[in-house]
Order: C-alpha cells, then sequence, then structure tokens
C-alpha cells in the first residue's frame, strides 16, 4: 500500500511574536522549510497581497516507524518580531533529492478542492498573532462544511 506524503498536518502547535511552532506527520523522511506572508486585503476585499517575511526554520523529526516520520517547525523570524494583530499565512515547502514541493503540490492550497486547508479567497491557511502574551488559547476543530465526509459537529 502506497500512503501518502503528508499523513496529518500541518498544525500551528504555538504562536506568539518570537516563535511559531508547526507539526506535521509524514509517511517518509524529507527536510522541510517554512513560508511566512503578511496577507493585505487593504485594496480589494476579494484580492489579497501576500507579502514574504524573512524566516529561519528549525525542524526536529521523530521516527516512530518506516512509515511515519513527525516534524516540529519552529519558525523564527530574522528580524525582531514577527507582527502581530494582521492576517497571516503559511506555505510549507517540502524538499525530497532534487525535487521541491510546497502544500499546493499535495492539493493542499485549492479551495476547490475538499482536502484544502485555506477558507475563501486565501491562498495559504492563515492565521492571527496577538498583541499582549497574556492570553492563553486552545481551539481545535474538525469542522470543515465543505470537506469530504460528514460534519464533525453532529458526532
Amino acid at each position: 500500500m502506497k500512503l501518502p506524503t503528508i499523513l496529518a498536518g500541518p498544525i500551528l502547535r504555538r504562536v506568539d511574536s518570537k516563535n511559531i511552532y508547526l507539526w506535521i506527520a509524514l509517511s517518509k523522511p524529507l527536510n522541510i522549510d517554512a513560508q511566512l506572508f503578511y496577507v493585505d486585503s487593504t485594496l480589494n476585499k476579494n484580492e489579497y497581497q501576500y507579502d514574504h517575511i524573512p524566516v529561519h526554520t528549525e525542524t526536529k523529526r521523530i521516527t516512530l516507524g518506516n512509515c511515519l516520520y513527525i516534524y516540529l517547525l519552529n519558525v523564527t523570524p530574522e528580524s525582531t518580531y514577527f507582527p502581530t494583530s494582521v492576517l497571516l499565512g503559511y506555505n510549507l515547502i517540502l524538499h525530497e533529492d532534487n525535487q521541491t514541493k510546497d502544500l499546493g503540490d499535495y492539493d493542499l492550497l485549492n479551495p476547490e478542492s475538499e482536502n484544502s486547508i485555506t477558507y475563501g479567497g486565501l491562498k495559504y491557511p492563515t492565521f492571527f498573532i496577538q498583541s499582549r502574551n497574556n492570553s492563553r488559547v486552545l481551539y481545535g476543530s474538525c469542522r470543515k462544511p465543505h470537506g469530504k465526509g460528514k460534519d464533525a459537529l453532529v458526532i
């Protein structure tokens, strides 16, 4: 049985103004880099501009079997802090031998796909970093009404 490359994730584990932690499970060992974008929607509500934010990516991998590799990526800004209280988007770049793929190559960035992890007309999965660090919020959702399968809310 051939497994898909991405088994689970990516999942944002924690974000603050100095660190973004992403988790992903893969079926094979790969090198992974992150890209971060400032999402500007001030031009037109239905059009977005994506400005690249320079980052460093530190990756830790745990091997749990022949076909299970868990990655934790620590993404840090090249500048002192990430911008706060603005919409940010991210993408992952997966390197295997001489091939480079991003989340779009796995059909995760196509809004028409039932596997997409983007919302609306956004090009990337998005999030906010609050300007105040005094909040501790845990959020999880299995709900994506336009995704494949039954709506998990009724369960």
